[in-house]
């Protein structure tokens, strides 16, 4: 049984723009602000135009079935040099002095023909939804009968995955084995539902290689995965799209996710604190958390495993 209380609360009217926006603010945020980007983007090394069309992983030929599909304006000499670089061919370059020196292409030469080469957001947005289709594919087949409807937590987890793993199903399962194990579960009561979405949320913002104490990442990896997290959202919808505890049917719910949250971070060890002044500092929870939501609720049933 996948996930219950999917939510189709669109911020920009559907699920594909919503997808978009979320991928395009980390792939290539002054892009989408100014609708215009010039040159290629060096993404880990790797030339990169649009939001993440990486010219060193794609072939040549799907590169050029792209540019053609996307309708994008690229000079012969531009498609001479990433063509030649592609192969491993040479090309023919001017000399300062008129001369011609026929040499093997680098990386460093596609970077130089592309300078003036310039990308809009629509094209851009083209090349994306080209490529971001082998994520959707990949999802759907490692889910099967699992599989996310279009909402907000599958926009979330193509955003993550597009990020941080290959398209295809193998890959998905083997990179979010636990993330893809707890979509895979199976509910049969609200208290297990939300201890089912609160360990996905807890694999975005922390398992899925972020905001782990031992890890040195850098500030921008790390807003991408809370932000996913948000998205996927840690409280199921009520019937008008909330996702905040806000009367008695939802306090148990409140309870559950910071028991949950509770149970995932007594696992880290040492690296406890780290986490418990996260939560506090978001006011996700807080040391007396549990006790402030059986108060503001009422008696609630249920009982606490412990507390942060």
């Amino acid at each position: 049984m996948s996930v219950s209380n999917t939510s189709t609360n669109w911020t920009l009217g559907s699920y594909e723009a919503d997808r978009n926006e979320q991928i395009k603010q980390f792939e290539n945020d002054p892009l989408r602000q100014n609708g215009t980007d010039t040159g290629l983007d060096n993404v880990a090394g790797n030339p990169t135009l649009g939001y993440g069309w990486d010219l060193e992983v794609q072939s040549l030929q799907a590169s050029l079935d792209a540019f053609n599909n996307a309708n994008l304006t690229v000079t012969a000499r531009q498609l001479e040099i990433f063509a030649a670089w592609k192969e491993g061919g040479d090309a023919d370059f001017v000399l300062p002095d008129g001369s011609i020196n026929t040499r093997p292409v680098t990386v460093n030469d596609v970077y130089d023909a592309w300078s003036t080469f310039v990308i809009t957001d629509a094209e851009a947005t083209l090349l994306l939804n080209n490529e971001v289709q082998e994520w959707e594919d990949g999802l759907s087949a490692a889910l099967g009968s699992d599989d996310l409807p279009q909402s907000t937590e599958r926009a979330a987890m193509i955003s993550v995955l597009y990020n941080t793993s290959d398209h295809t199903a193998g890959a998905i399962r083997a990179n979010a084995p636990t993330t893809v194990g707890l979509i895979e579960s199976d509910p049969t009561n609200d208290i297990e539902s939300a201890q089912q979405r609160a360990g996905v949320w807890w694999e975005f913002v922390f398992g899925w290689n972020a905001l782990r104490p031992q890890d040195n990442l850098e500030a921008g990896l790390q807003n991408r995965r809370e932000a996913e997290g948000s998205l996927f959202g840690l409280y199921s919808q009520d019937g008008q799209g909330d996702r905040t505890p806000s009367s008695t049917d939802f306090g148990l719910e409140a309870k559950t996710v910071i028991q949950t949250i509770d149970a995932n971070t007594s696992r880290l060890g040492n690296g406890e604190a780290n986490y418990i002044e996260y939560y506090t500092n978001r006011h996700i929870s807080a040391h007396s958390a549990l006790d402030r939501i059986e108060s503001f609720f009422g008696g609630l049933h249920g009982s606490r495993s412990r507390r942060c």
